[in-house]
């Protein structure tokens, strides 16, 4: 009861209108039934009393258009309660989707939240419950009084009524147990076809690497295994509901026969009249037809409410994640970065024996210039995700001046910092849009930074789309270009703190030594956090700290780790090997 509850003040608050135009139904709909049962019986009554033809016309037309009416009424409630569960899907998805958004990165890589949020989706479809619950009680109300008709004729009839309704109840009740079960296989096969499917036809790169690579039979096969799972669990769910159907059909045909054998006797009797003969026998296959939808949709009910579990958890997902934030500090209090420091900061992935970085200890002052250099896997880009927000360490902690991050509200903590990532995506917009992403921005500031970044070819058409995917006229960005936009965004955003995840890795040697240049110029007086395979940066870095195997092992300027002989000279000089002649 708890959950239903839990699901009407849902909706209610949602799309109270909903409710009204359900309960307006229930009224309408649970008189139909009743109608159809009791009607031919006058009518049967009428004709073999021999009364006047007009007195036949007059039931006739009367039923006709009462059952017109309610029918016309029904049908208007249903469109409007329709259109207001059409809403309130939309309303709910775009709740769901703001929840997803604002979790935090750890979450939403992981494997089960991505099941709780396809489950959670689910609970866009609670109008759906509703309109079952709508029936059922509909069919509650017809039941009543279908059951009080028979019973006053011939008790006998309404056992052989409730036998069958309660073996359909049983299958009803086993169908509910095996979906409990299955619906977590279901969700598992459904994230894994949602990425088969993207990677398919919606990525790019995909497209490209599976062409290059004559990769078509691999990736089809792919896609073969998973939908022979996902037909495996629809069988299985369809040998149950054909083996519970056919039994059904069989109860049903049976207890018909049974009906019809002892109404024929009792008419033949004297017992009972033709009109009564109609009236029991339709009253008899409506009210079992009746029950045993009601037994479907309590078990269809108990389903749906395990959405609303479902939803629910995602809902305390989230606040649990604003747990640890007190949500109290403005911008205000930190009027300007004055360092961001990391005391003892380990961290090791979910799943991961070896941490990821380990005892990491570094202050970053106000204004300076840091380039974060190390081989592949040395810890780089986790240092980056951490500083970011994106994890949180497993032991130690990062302040910013003296504050740990982990108590700033992340809506105030990223007023601060702009990042571009190695990874970095641009949207399908504007070019405008993907630098302010706002609505409202300031065109020439834009033109002017894209100008310095040497996209002059964009300046003056800042609202041309990128990518065809909204507009016939949008434009495909090169690797290096799309690059240079994300770091547009990042400047745009006038941040204290710009976090740069090798964002060249697209450019030559001497168009990223060019970008540096334009980039360190427009931030001058801010502090820049820059992590690069190639060590073009350097040359403008007022610290460089080295990462190898997850700790920093060397720390200074290029000067100062040249003469210490280590990791960091090993690069340099294997890096400038290639254009030595």
């Amino acid at each position: 009861m708890k959950k239903y509850n839990s699901t009407i003040r849902m909706i209610s608050k949602t799309e109270p209108s909903f409710m009204i135009w359900m309960l307006a139904q229930i009224i309408i709909s649970s008189m139909i039934p009743i109608l159809t049962v009791y009607a031919p019986k006058l009518i049967i009554e009428a004709l073999t009393d021999e009364k006047s033809f007009s007195n036949v016309l007059r039931i006739v037309m009367l039923y006709g258009v009462l059952l017109l009416i309610l029918n016309f009424i029904n049908t208007n409630f249903e469109s409007k309660s329709k259109l207001a569960a059409d809403r309130f899907t939309k309303k709910l998805r775009f709740e769901i989707g703001k929840i997803t958004m604002s979790m935090e990165l750890s979450e939403i890589e992981s494997t089960k939240t991505a099941e709780v949020v396809n489950l959670a989706k689910k609970a866009s479809n609670l109008t759906e419950t509703l309109a079952f619950l709508q029936r059922m009680i509909s069919n509650a109300i017809t039941v009543v009084g279908l059951s009080y008709m028979i019973a006053r004729l011939d008790f006998l009839f309404l056992i052989t009524v409730l036998i069958v309704v309660g073996l359909k109840s049983l299958f009803a009740f086993l169908s509910f147990r095996y979906q409990a079960k299955a619906r977590l296989l279901s969700a598992q096969n459904e994230r894994v076809g949602n990425y088969l499917h993207g990677i398919a036809y919606f990525n790019p790169g995909g497209a490209k690497e599976i062409r290059v690579g004559n990769l078509q039979s691999w990736f089809m096969n792919k896609i073969k295994v998973y939908r022979n799972q996902m037909v495996n669990l629809q069988y299985i769910d369809f040998k149950n509901t054909a083996l519970f159907d056919t039994i059904s059909a069989l109860a049903i045909a049976l207890q018909s026969f049974i009906v019809l054998f002892l109404l024929s006797a009792d008419y033949m009797e004297g017992h009972i009249s033709i009109a009564d003969f109609t009236m029991i026998f339709t009253a008899v296959t409506t009210l079992t037809s009746s029950l045993s939808v009601f037994s479907e949709q309590i078990g269809f009910l108990k389903k749906q409410m395990m959405t609303v579990s479902d939803y629910n958890k995602l809902v305390s997902m989230h606040r649990n994640e604003n747990d640890g934030v007190t949500g109290k500090m403005t911008e205000a209090d930190i009027p300007s970065i004055d360092e961001i420091v990391f005391e003892d900061v380990t961290f090791n992935y979910p799943n991961s024996p070896l941490p990821a970085l380990k005892d990491i200890n570094i202050t970053i002052k106000r204004g300076e210039k840091l380039v974060i250099v190390g081989l592949n896997g040395a810890g780089k880009s986790t240092f980056i995700k951490l500083l970011c927000k994106f994890y949180k360490p497993t032991n130690g902690r990062i302040t910013l001046n003296g504050i740990d991050i982990w108590s700033i509200p992340n809506s105030k903590y990223y007023l601060f910092l702009a990042a571009v990532f190695q990874d970095n995506v641009n949207f399908t917009f504007s070019i405008l849009e993907n630098v302010t992403m706002s609505e409202s921005s300031d065109e020439e500031r834009v033109s002017e930074i894209l100008r310095n970044l040497k996209m002059d070819a964009y300046a003056d058409q800042t609202q041309v789309h990128v990518t065809k995917t909204f507009s016939p006229d949008g434009i495909e960005l090169s690797g290096g270009e799309g690059q240079k936009l994300s770091i547009a965004r990042a400047i745009y955003k006038k941040a204290q703190l710009l976090i740069l995840d090798e964002p060249t890795a697209s450019l030559d040697a001497e168009a990223e030594s060019e970008l540096y240049g334009d980039f360190f110029r427009l931030s001058k007086n801010k502090t820049v956090i820059f992590i690069s395979h190639r060590l073009a940066a350097v040359g403008v870095a007022d610290n460089i700290a080295v990462f190898d195997n997850g700790s920093i092992t060397e720390y200074g300027s290029h000067k100062e780790l040249i003469k210490q002989n280590g990791l960091y000279k090993k690069m340099v000089i294997a890096q400038s090997k290639p254009y030595v002649k």
